[in-house]
């Protein structure tokens, strides 16, 4: 789980308020407070984890012209071990040599949408167009996942 998704945080909330105001409201037993805290904490902790999962993982956007594409075989993977794609198609844009990003090329159901990637990348790379990229990167990292790509003159 990558993203949070609002309206999972609202309903964690909306249940945290549920449990607060029943047990006012209703005056329980010990045994079912003691149930209620149990859920309450299971809840904070649950929205915790989606919250600390979604700031590690950005969405980002980058642009330039491509100095650099490699495609290679499947699981040669690219960068450092601390700092590694599981990727088959690797660019790096000229305005920022430091950083890369990438994408599998593998028979999966994103076959098709990948290898037209790769045919708009080979063509701005021969054509010296101008890409732009939509890409996921973890924090403090400098390689990406490339997600979206296109192209413009």
């Amino acid at each position: 789980m990558r993203k949070i998704n609002f309206s999972v945080s609202s309903y964690l909330c909306s249940r945290i308020f549920y449990f607060c105001h029943y047990s006012l409201t209703y005056n329980q037993s010990p045994l079912n407070l003691e149930k209620m805290k149990m859920h309450l904490i299971a809840s904070f902790l649950f929205l915790a984890t989606c919250l600390q999962t979604s700031a590690q993982t950005q969405l980002l956007q980058a642009s330039g012209k491509l100095s650099f594409l490699r495609v290679h075989e499947v699981g040669s993977g690219w960068g450092p071990s601390t700092d590694q794609l599981d990727a088959e198609v690797i660019i790096k844009f000229s305005n920022d040599a430091q950083k890369a990003y990438g994408f599998q090329l593998r028979d999966d159901k994103h076959k098709f949408v990948r290898q037209g990637m790769l045919d708009l990348l080979r063509d701005a790379f021969q054509n010296n167009y101008q890409v732009t990229i939509d890409y996921e990167i973890s924090a403090g990292k400098k390689n990406g996942k490339i997600l979206r790509v296109w192209l413009t003159k």
